[in-house]
């Protein structure tokens, strides 16, 4: 999905966000790393999704935010609107959904009444 927001370009394929600031405000709201225009984001890697509304003559905003707790502001315009509400929704979905999908695995067959050891505990991806 490719969108056109105020001032951004977003593309989205449904595990990896590219998002383009097209103007020096656009570059700004999307805080893209210094001397680049865009910013590159994996579903893991948003923390979480907030979608502001303006009054319907104007558009809104969506922010995501990294674990690092970086924001990253892809503003809309009415016309886009319906457009920009369903990417919050699918990004807010995926990134629950590869949260979900790395568990701890912890292996408590030898001493089941004591805490794991640090080297007992590690991360495991779980396929969907």
């Amino acid at each position: 999905m490719i969108l056109h927001g105020h001032g951004v370009e977003v593309r989205w394929d449904g595990e990896t966000l590219v998002a383009r600031g097209t103007t020096p405000e656009g570059r700004a709201a999307v805080n893209a790393p210094d001397g680049t225009d865009r910013v590159t984001l994996t579903a893991a890697g948003i923390d979480a999704v907030a979608l502001l509304e303006a009054p319907r003559k104007v558009g809104g905003v969506v922010i995501l935010v990294e674990p690092s707790l970086e924001e990253h502001r892809l503003h809309f315009r009415r016309d886009a609107r319906l457009d920009f509400i369903a990417l919050a929704a699918e990004l807010e979905e995926a990134s629950d959904l590869a949260r979900s999908t790395t568990r701890r695995v912890v292996d408590l067959t030898e001493q089941p009444d004591q805490e794991p050891a640090e080297s007992d505990v590690t991360e495991d991806a779980v396929s969907a």
